[in-house]
């Protein structure tokens, strides 16, 4: 999925679901900014909390050192997905894998610790919903919000809810895929249909697919194939229709087709039921839902392909007016820049939050200190 779905969709449940408005705004932006977060650089900084200190945690070499090793959750450009290829262990299993294509069970469970398969990067097929560990961070995010504990803001428990969701609407947009390169991964895109105008754009997107993978091999020797790299950003994009042939477990082809704006209308009332619980809210009147479902589904028909994703403010721009166009009584602004704005040698407690929040999730999948793994 795209800012389309984790900002503007997830801002629009936010608010039916009942939280508001500056609420429902951290929810939807932090679900977007885990696409937008790509940095991963050591920086030095002189305020580090204790609570990031923790021994479970590798943010810090040591509880002494102002040496902060944020985590990566995004690639937000060609760039980090030419690292992403060439960096097998911090891009796919620890960027990629989990928190985009989540695996479905807890890998120190599969993989006993000093086991010749726990070093080796296993690649799991995404399940639509992310099985019991995407469910079990989405809950503990869930009771957070109704507990709070001690030291966490409100809006450091808002900031939590968004970044689950993200994971959890990905599981649906990238469900069969793996976030680690795999021959599972070798799909091929062979029809493409605008929702809207019902048009066949099956040769756009495979020029589009082709131009793609042209500028990748200028740096890489050999395109990985990781999630949907292949695919281009057909899985992702709510207004389009699409089929694949992809490697078969067994040798073969499978044909895999759906709509992604009904499969992500699916994704919408999960993700409303969800954040109506948050909320302390009765569950969302059916009747209700079929009017915004209706509305939602409008606001799904937009190619933002034909805005163009290399510049993110228009595009945030051109979609803040679309969707105010279907729903007025909402407002709308994303701006990955104004999350954490530059703060020389400190930085804001929402600034570690983020990364601690992100750690964790690291952890329920691989164990305490997953940084300093070697898969």
């Amino acid at each position: 999925m795209d800012l389309s779905f984790h900002y503007f969709a997830v801002k629009t449940l936010a608010r039916a679901a009942g939280f508001p408005e500056g609420e429902a705004q951290v929810i939807a932006e932090f679900s977007q900014y885990m696409d937008d977060n790509g940095e991963r650089i050591v920086r030095r900084l002189a305020d580090i909390p204790e609570y990031v200190r923790e021994p479970r945690y590798d943010l810090v070499p040591d509880i002494f050192s102002d040496k902060f090793t944020p985590v990566q959750t995004g690639f937000p450009t060609n760039w980090d997905l030419i690292r992403l290829g060439l960096d097998l262990d911090q891009g796919q299993r620890l960027c990629c894998q989990a928190f985009h294509f989540p695996p479905g069970a807890k890998r120190e469970a599969a993989f006993p610790a000093g086991s010749k398969a726990e070093k080796s990067p296993r690649a799991e097929a995404v399940l639509a919903g992310g099985g019991p560990v995407v469910r079990e961070l989405m809950l503990q995010a869930r009771d957070g919000l109704k507990n709070p504990a001690p030291g966490l803001s409100r809006r450091q428990l808002l900031m939590r809810i968004g970044m689950r969701l993200h994971t959890f609407a990905d599981t649906y947009a990238h469900q069969l895929f793996s976030g680690i390169a795999d021959p599972r991964n070798d799909a091929e895109l062979s029809f493409a249909r605008d929702n809207l105008t019902g048009r066949d754009v099956t040769g756009e997107h495979k020029t589009h697919i082709m131009e793609f993978t042209r500028r990748l091999s200028n740096y890489l020797p050999i395109i990985p194939a990781i999630g949907h790299m292949l695919l281009g950003h057909a899985p992702d994009l709510a207004h389009l229709s699409f089929s694949m042939t992809r490697a078969a477990p067994g040798g073969g082809r499978l044909i895999y087709s759906r709509s992604n704006t009904e499969e992500f209308l699916r994704v919408c009332r999960l993700t409303l039921g969800f954040l109506r619980d948050c909320a302390g809210g009765p569950p969302f009147p059916a009747f209700a839902w079929g009017e915004l479902k209706t509305r939602l589904r409008e606001a799904f028909l937009i190619d933002i392909s034909k805005i163009g994703f290399e510049d993110g403010r228009r595009l945030s721009e051109e979609l803040a007016a679309h969707w105010r166009g279907i729903f007025p009584e909402y407002w709308y602004f994303y701006d990955s820049s104004s999350i954490f704005p530059g703060a020389g040698e400190g930085a804001p407690d929402d600034y570690y939050r983020f990364n601690v929040f992100a750690e964790d999730q690291l952890i329920a999948l691989y164990g305490e200190k997953p940084r300093a793994r070697r898969f």
